[in-house]
């Protein structure tokens, strides 16, 4: 690796260690905001996912209890390992953030350990929010100069570090020290084994990162008692960046100005995010009066390469019903035509088993044959044709909830809304419980996060109903 790679990475560990929340722009700090509100709105709903409430049990009932409040549930557990449960529930309904250009979540892995770390230490509200920018800076600039690395969800394979620089910012770490906590971190990154869990469909996939998270919360506690890790940790033989496979284009990942936290996504849909352009795409045709029952069938071309791959194969169930379907184009596409909405009542709800969705799915056949744009995520073309003959195409250029067309407050507070309402409250209780929370987030910086922010992360009732079932928002 050359010295000047090695050099970028060491000023942009060093740009992370010091963000000052007064000194952002307007934009950044909107970015950051929003990135919270969403995160820890649907962490609310977190714990009905599919085995996301066993496993709190079970780390509960390991560890016992903390001095950090989990939000949403009324638990306590250890500074460790209520980050590691934070991001389970964020991550899982596949619902949070994704930083498109370095394809992994960000906020399961910067808003866990910042606010964990934040409510042990008391910190206040702008250094929480510094340590989340702090670990969407780091995550996302090692992503990017890494690139694809076979066999890795890179949201998991980089857990850790996020993690750590995340908690390192919240306990006010020097650069030096910063560098510690990631280099004790790295160890446990970049598993080859990660990706795994998406060919077998397993609930665990929500599960991995909250792992990372834990293990980097704890490395910047280690740092901060003065434990320090290998020097190369990233410039070093063995170090990260001997994976970086083109590292011109890990330099540019590193070198450019600017924050990370400017380029996410919030997502609108709880389904993987390759599959939101086809939704909308989806979504827009059934507005202009396609129904399921006149399709004969549906073709859809997405950006080649890697990242479409898992969901863009042929429709069939593999494992898990709920992963089976949030991977996968044809049947996400089936679903919004059919009901005019792909939310989580219907990602969650009864219709994962819908026979009507499922035969409309196998009729979705999915090409890879497109050039991607910056974004990898699209362009995507549909063409319907339906039994009578007649045909209608759309082109999606840009994929919906992206940094230049994000999801605005309104919207993010239906979003939440929802979360809420699929957490068990009624309507008008999940409408002012989501105002509320979005109210705190946006007066975080001048606050305290013990007194002003955490008492409205309150405690969700028990669902009336059947949890699997939420309810549209």
């Amino acid at each position: 690796m050359t010295s000047q790679l090695s050099e970028a990475l060491e000023a942009r560990v060093e740009v992370a260690a010091t963000v000052d929340w007064s000194a952002l722009t307007v934009q950044s700090q909107d970015a950051t905001s929003r990135l919270v509100f969403d995160s820890l709105g649907v962490a609310s709903a977190g714990r009905y996912a599919p085995g996301v409430d066993a496993a709190i049990g079970a780390l509960a009932g390991v560890v016992g209890p903390g001095d950090v409040q989990v939000p949403w549930i009324d638990m306590t557990l250890p500074v460790t390992d209520a980050a590691m449960a934070l991001s389970w529930l964020i991550h899982a309904w596949d619902f949070d953030d994704t930083h498109d250009a370095g394809v992994l979540h960000t906020a399961a892995l910067a808003v866990a350990a910042a606010y964990a770390t934040a409510v042990k230490e008391s910190a206040s509200g702008q250094r929480f929010l510094e340590g989340t920018v702090a670990g969407v800076e780091t995550v996302a600039r090692i992503s990017l100069a890494l690139g694809f690395q076979r066999g890795v969800i890179r949201s998991s394979g980089l857990a850790c570090l996020g993690a750590a620089a995340a908690a390192s910012r919240v306990l006010g770490l020097s650069p030096g020290q910063t560098r510690s906590a990631l280099a004790l971190a790295t160890p446990f990154a970049m598993s080859p084994t990660s990706r795994q869990v998406l060919v077998d469909g397993g609930e665990t996939k929500r599960l991995q990162p909250g792992f990372g998270v834990r293990d980097g919360v704890t490395c910047a506690y280690l740092a901060k008692a003065g434990i320090s890790g290998p020097q190369g940790w990233f410039s070093g033989e063995f170090g990260l960046g001997a994976l970086a496979q083109d590292e011109a284009a890990a330099l540019a990942g590193l070198v450019y100005q600017g924050w990370e936290i400017d380029h996410l996504s919030i997502k609108p849909y709880p389904s993987c995010r390759f599959t939101h352009a086809s939704i909308l795409g989806a979504l827009s045709m059934r507005g202009a009066g396609i129904s399921a029952e006149e399709i004969e069938k549906i073709e859809i071309s997405v950006p080649a390469g890697q990242s479409h791959a898992t969901v863009a194969r042929p429709w069939a169930r593999r494992s898990t019903p709920l992963n089976d379907r949030q991977f996968s184009i044809p049947w996400m596409v089936a679903a919004a035509i059919t009901h005019g909405r792909a939310d989580l009542s219907v990602v969650a709800g009864q219709s994962v088993m819908d026979a009507g969705i499922e035969a409309l799915a196998r009729r979705v056949s999915v090409r890879q044959d497109i050039e991607p744009d910056d974004s990898g995520i699209t362009p995507v073309r549909i063409l319907v044709r339906n039994r009578d003959g007649s045909e209608q195409a759309t082109v999606i250029q840009s994929a919906p909830g992206s940094a230049s067309h994000p999801l605005g407050w309104q919207p993010m507070t239906e979003k939440v809304t929802g979360c809420l309402r699929a957490a068990g409250l009624a309507a008008e209780r999940a409408e002012n419980t989501a105002e509320r929370l979005q109210a705190a987030v946006r007066q975080l910086g001048k606050g305290s996060i013990t007194e002003a922010f955490v008492p409205v992360l309150a405690t969700a009732p028990e669902p009336a109903a059947d949890h699997r079932q939420p309810v549209a928002g």
